[in-house]
């Protein structure tokens, strides 16, 4: 602080008074054994039978301790001079004479000052010197704030002050306005002076009003994430009330009480000039469903931050911010997370990058295991959408094994993170196509740019896909051709199945490849690749393309022939619409159906066969949401930790893929606690914090 002289005049001495009286300007005293210089406060003898009587009166007659209370150990709630103890009162005087700005003094001894400042403002009604105590109150408010009930008592003296001085400092909007048991009377005059122009309330004005309502309450998410509800209000508002909400004026004068933080005054304070918006209604339901519908999504960002307060600024926020919020929630750390994507993909539509790189870039801890668990991948694919990127292989759009931290994944630009319809029969047969031109591609082992390329070109050329389409499946035979061992075993898989099913992979193929009514001879070309990879002759393809063209009763072309000159065929006189053979429709459905389960079934990781078993009659499982099986499995763990091994074996007995049980039990885990419900690793267990839970929700009834 600058030395005292800087701050104040230089005091002057005086002889000790005969009755009370308010001491303006700093000051010599003798009170007791002790010399001060002070101002503002009332000096003098006690009087007795005083109404109401002046907790902060300094009465020089009172002892003073030769040690103090710098604890405030022996103060009272209300305190007062004339009844704290000698000690306290030579702390307290020591602060005056100290400047008052001594941030580790107890806030008794501050209340104790601040009673003689509202009483000379209000009760003595000294307006010319609101000017000089409202300052003194700020600067009090700067140093002790921190003391919630200080704060309230000292921001109504300043809303009052402010009143008499005539400065209308319009009330900000902030979290400090929730929780009043009566609606704030600096809301009531900046609304008031709104409603007096006969102006519509803006959104900052609404959720000013909404918030200092006594009987609207503030949950969790909206004060924890308070920054981002004015946000995501401003956008909700004005898209509910884009003209601004019309109150009607009430014809109600603002009338106000203020209650003295001593507790031994309250004086009436009017504005006749000001209508009182706290005796409107009508729209509070309005603004408490507008409120609760802002705080529901923000919850799941609120959520987060209530276990990880640091993770503000980060992707994760992005994510799970509402979308009008994401740029801001995600900050710095969204901005370079999108210039760093860019630079991977350049000039190109797609372009394959290592799933690990992804993973850092994306904030997203890599698994130990090297595998990727569902909900880790469905993280991923979120952050992705929200940053306007698609990948591949991504399971949502058809079925592939799981993504490995050591393999590759392919990125593409897509608004919204290419999202479609992925059971669309075009896009099915599309899909099969492009799996199936992969294995004829990758049938001697080496993948050359011109194959990429064939595989575009037909993309192109199928009717029924959009842009979307066409860059998730090019990206899909990206990252197919990028790892040909594989694919060479699965080829080799393929060649080991019994005839009968490999003879049905190529008529589900042509099925495929043929749902466009039309044939190229690039696909020409990877139907024989398939039919050699299978060990069946060339020859079978001609057969099989000659078999469904007498089938369909309908021309195949085979290569593009040149058109000649021909004339105009008139329309149908009629009008008659044109039939579609729901038969032949329904049929390549299926077949198209059957190519990609059995391609998916071919293409995705070992499993060890297993029995099917038995039926057995449904039974009420341990765990809502859970199938038998898996609560069942669920409740060995809860019981005790299993080894690795153990939990295979155990999950092979009641017919499960340990793999596919712990991503189906933790996904459950992530509806339920959100969170996993296992940890994986040489140790199959359950976290400590989950366990009471889980039993108790396991123990059956």
């Amino acid at each position: 602080m600058p030395p005292r002289a800087t701050l104040q005049p230089e005091p002057t001495s005086r002889a000790a008074a005969k009755s009370p009286e308010w001491i303006a300007g700093p000051t010599g005293l003798k009170i007791g054994n002790m010399r001060i210089t002070a101002d503002m406060v009332y000096v003098g003898p006690s009087e007795r039978y005083a109404h109401p009587p002046n907790n902060a009166l300094i009465d020089p007659a009172l002892s003073i301790g030769f040690t103090g209370d710098p604890t405030g150990a022996t103060l009272s709630y209300w305190s007062d001079y004339s009844q704290i103890d000698p000690r306290a009162r030579r702390t307290y005087l020591e602060w005056l004479d100290g400047g008052r700005r001594d941030p580790t003094t107890p806030i008794g001894y501050v209340f104790l000052f601040f009673y003689g400042l509202e009483r000379r403002l209000i009760y003595d009604k000294a307006y010319g010197e609101a000017e000089r105590i409202v300052a003194e109150v700020q600067h009090l408010l700067d140093i002790y704030g921190s003391n919630y009930s200080f704060r309230g008592y000292a921001g109504k003296l300043l809303e009052v002050g402010d009143l008499m001085r005539d400065v209308h400092v319009p009330v900000e909007t902030s979290l400090a306005l929730a929780s009043n048991y009566e609606l704030p009377l600096g809301v009531r005059v900046r609304l008031g002076k709104r409603l007096r122009a006969d102006e519509a309330l803006d959104a900052d004005d609404a959720l000013c009003w909404a918030i200092a309502r006594p009987d609207i309450y503030l949950r969790t998410p909206a004060s924890r994430c308070f920054e981002e509800l004015q946000a995501l209000w401003a956008v909700r508002f004005a898209e509910r009330f884009p003209d601004g909400l019309k109150v009607k004026t009430p014809k109600a004068r603002i009338s106000h009480v203020y209650r003295a933080a001593s507790g031994n005054f309250s004086a009436d304070i009017s504005i006749n000039d000001l209508p009182d918006i706290a005796v409107v209604s009508a729209p509070v339901a309005k603004l408490n469903d507008l409120l609760s519908s802002c705080t529901e999504e923000l919850d799941p960002l609120s959520r987060m931050l209530g276990r990880s307060p640091d993770a503000r600024g980060s992707l994760a926020a992005a994510a799970l911010a509402p979308a009008p919020l994401r740029q801001m929630a995600g900050g710095s750390a969204l901005e370079a997370c999108l210039a760093e994507i860019a630079s991977h993909l350049e000039e190109e539509e797609t372009r394959l990058v290592p799933v690990t790189a992804m993973l850092n870039l994306l904030q997203l801890d890599a698994p130990a295991t090297g595998k990727m668990a569902v909900p880790l991948q469905r993280q991923m694919a979120t952050l992705l959408e929200l940053l306007d990127y698609g990948f591949e292989p991504d399971r949502r759009y058809g079925a592939a094994a799981p993504l490995s931290c050591d393999g590759k994944m392919a990125l593409f630009r897509s608004i919204g993170g290419g999202k479609l319809i992925p059971d669309r029969p075009e896009f099915l047969a599309a899909r099969t196509m492009v799996d199936v031109a992969a294995l004829a591609a990758l049938a001697d082992g080496v993948v050359v740019p011109v194959e990429l390329e064939s595989i575009a070109k037909d993309l192109a050329a199928v009717p029924g896909l959009d842009e979307i389409d066409r860059l998730r499946l090019l990206a899909r035979a990206k990252v197919v051709l990028e790892d040909p061992p594989k694919w060479r075993e699965a080829l080799k898989r393929l060649g080991e199945l019994p005839e009968e099913a490999r003879r049905r992979v190529t008529r589900s193929a042509v099925s495929a490849v043929l749902a466009d009514g039309r044939i190229t001879p690039a696909e020409v070309k990877f139907l024989e690749g398939l039919h050699e990879a299978l060990g069946l002759p060339k020859d079978d393809v001609y057969v099989a393309l000659h078999r469904h063209a007498v089938a369909d009763d309908d021309p195949i072309t085979v290569s593009q022939g040149e058109l000649g000159a021909g004339i105009a065929i008139p329309q149908d006189p009629t009008g008659a619409a044109v039939a579609i053979d729901e038969a032949r429709l329904a049929r390549i459905r299926s077949e198209t159906l059957a190519v990609s389960e059995m391609l998916a079934g071919i293409f995705a990781e070992d499993q060890p066969a297993m029995e099917k078993p038995a039926p057995v009659a449904p039974v009420e499982a341990r765990f809502a949401g859970l199938d038998a099986r898996h609560a069942d499995l669920l409740w060995e763990i809860v019981s005790s930790p299993l080894a690795r091994s153990v939990f295979e074996e155990r999950a092979r007995e009641i017919g499960l893929l340990p793999d596919g049980a712990i991503e189906t039990i933790n996904e459950w885990g992530f509806d339920t606690f959100d969170e996993p419900a296992l940890e994986d690793g040489e140790l199959v267990y359950i976290g400590e914090h989950l366990l009471p839970r889980l039993h108790e929700m396991g123990v059956r009834t």
